[in-house]
């Protein structure tokens, strides 16, 4: 029996539904106990204002990271202080506001701030994932009875399929373009920082092995 293994993949471009906004709050003082106070304290009004963002704090806001640590001077090995640090995961839906809300994140903590995008997603990524992957068989069957043709066969029946490259699993990559992504201390006053939400795109690739019916073209 003749065969002709072949793979393929399908490609669905998708409109993000929100953005991922890490925010970090990173407090320096003399004593553990002010150093993890203050650093509560902001943490704090950041969520306040998160909800007066309209931002769903239950839903769309995850504490990601806390942690207090001694801060030494390697040179001198002597002691600067405590530093305190929390971490939280933002879901902002309103992309329209994404500025907006990201400069009214960086008000609250002013040099405290610390601010660092995850990237885009969209809610049903499931059901694109599913649709490139109807898109990659039907490439993959395209390119097998392209084949066929060459080989003066017919394509025959698939004597196996594959969700990815086998032995691979499905391959899955999102794209995005991001324009705002810092790390550095911030100013008390922040003005709207543009956000560009590009496009993702989700991708799927099959792979399988088809019969090639000889004597037929």
């Amino acid at each position: 029996m003749r065969t002709v293994a072949v793979s393929s993949s399908g490609r669905v471009e998708v409109e993000p539904d929100f953005v991922t906004v890490r925010v970090g709050i990173h407090v320096l003082r003399d004593e553990a106990v002010h150093a993890w106070r203050n650093a509560s304290q902001l943490t704090d009004k950041l969520v306040h204002k998160l909800d007066a963002l309209d931002i769903d704090t239950e839903r769309d806001v995850q504490t990601s990271q806390l942690t207090l640590r001694e801060k030494i001077n390697w040179k001198t090995d002597k002691r600067i202080g405590f530093t305190a640090a929390s971490q939280m995961s933002v879901r902002v839906r309103a992309l329209e506001r994404a500025g907006d809300i990201i400069g009214g994140i960086v008000e609250v903590g002013g040099d405290e701030t610390r601010i660092s995008m995850a990237g885009f997603g969209a809610d049903d990524l499931a059901g694109e994932k599913k649709k490139a992957r109807i898109k990659a068989v039907a490439n993959m069957r395209a390119k097998a009875e392209t084949l066929a043709h060459e080989n003066n066969a017919a394509l025959g029946a698939p004597l196996s399929l594959h969700d990815g490259v086998a032995p691979r699993r499905e391959q899955y990559r999102r794209h995005a373009n991001m324009s705002y992504s810092e790390s550095a201390p911030m100013s008390a006053a922040a003005a709207s920082m543009p956000v560009l939400t590009g496009t993702l795109f989700v991708e799927s690739t099959v792979s399988g092995v088809y019969e090639l019916v000889l004597g037929d073209k």
